[in-house]
């Protein structure tokens, strides 16, 4: 075994005790690269005790929602699909530099909700360490919530999940980064529900035309 191979090996092992310490979870679920990998881990050793909760919007990206829910059936785990709003946030749809910390602070909101209605003692997200160089307000959302961040806990960059998430076979482990698409329009512009429909056809059209990976900023009459 190399030292890179017996890194990972740990990082996984790391992973799987704290999971297993913990016991059953809610794991806040996008779909997106890190969840999915959090969630197969979690399903793989905690069969029946791991549950994933989506919250779906206008901001969400129809890609992100289909390949969610095939995720969560093939993984066999119980999945909470729950229509969400974020534009009724009136601090949200205003899009501040801080709008993510809305956004998760609404959703964390949920996630506590269920995980008291299923009587699961813990909430888990997918960030990983990288994320903790960024600028990222809905860190502090999680933090407000007690959200707990395995992959941070154990190691895992952005680079290891891709790698051993195609150890996997998920069909994540190369899939792009997809923010929500309130992010394609400029801070200060007030977001609607149809500036949001027009981001989502006008991306869907031209993932058609074959690209992978895709940003439509909003400018008004400029896309």
């Amino acid at each position: 075994m190399t030292d890179q191979s017996f890194i990972f090996e740990k990082k996984r092992q790391n992973l799987e005790s704290l999971l297993l310490g913990r016991g059953p979870t809610l794991i806040a679920f996008s779909g997106g690269v890190d969840s999915s990998f959090l969630l197969t881990v979690a399903a793989r050793i905690q069969p029946g005790s791991t549950v994933a909760l989506m919250t779906v919007s206008s901001s969400t990206p129809p890609d992100d929602e289909r390949q969610a829910i095939a995720l969560a059936q093939n993984l066999g785990v119980q999945f909470l699909k729950i229509q969400h709003d974020e534009l009724a946030i009136p601090q949200y749809a205003a899009n501040p530099q801080n709008r993510c910390y809305f956004c998760k602070d609404s959703l964390y909101a949920i996630c506590k909700r269920e995980a008291q209605r299923l009587s699961l003692p813990w909430i888990a997200d997918g960030v990983n360490v990288d994320d903790l160089n960024d600028y990222r307000p809905g860190l502090q959302a999680a933090k407000e919530y007690g959200i707990i961040h395995p992959l941070v806990e154990a190691g895992f960059t952005k680079a290891d999940i891709r790698q051993e998430s195609k150890k996997l076979g998920l069909p994540t482990w190369d899939r792009p980064a997809s923010p929500c698409l309130s992010s394609r329009i400029p801070y200060g512009t007030r977001i609607t529900s149809d500036m949001l429909a027009q981001i989502a056809r006008g991306e869907t059209y031209l993932k058609s035309l074959g690209l992978k990976e895709v940003r439509l900023r909003h400018h008004g009459d400029v896309a």
